[in-house]
């Protein structure tokens, strides 16, 4: 179910009309965790999407580590 999820996060995403991978990036923390990503985790993610060779399983991969983040799981 999750990784279902993940994947249709990830579609909707590259759906949108957005900039570059650095506003996807961006979009998908304010999204999932309602929050501003770091600077670590913003250069951590660019990095591993630009090298990889499919979007789609880049970003699936993405919002699937959001969701299984403590941050998604937790409130403060």
């Amino acid at each position: 179910f999750v990784r279902q999820q993940a994947e249709a996060a990830a579609t909707r995403l590259l759906q949108e009309d957005l900039a570059d991978d650095s506003a996807r990036i961006a979009h998908a923390y304010q999204r999932t965790l309602g929050r501003r990503l770091t600077s670590t985790e913003h250069d951590v993610i660019l990095n591993f999407v630009q090298s990889e060779k499919d979007s789609t399983t880049a970003w699936t991969q993405v919002f699937h580590s959001l969701i299984a983040s403590l941050d998604f799981r937790f409130l403060n």
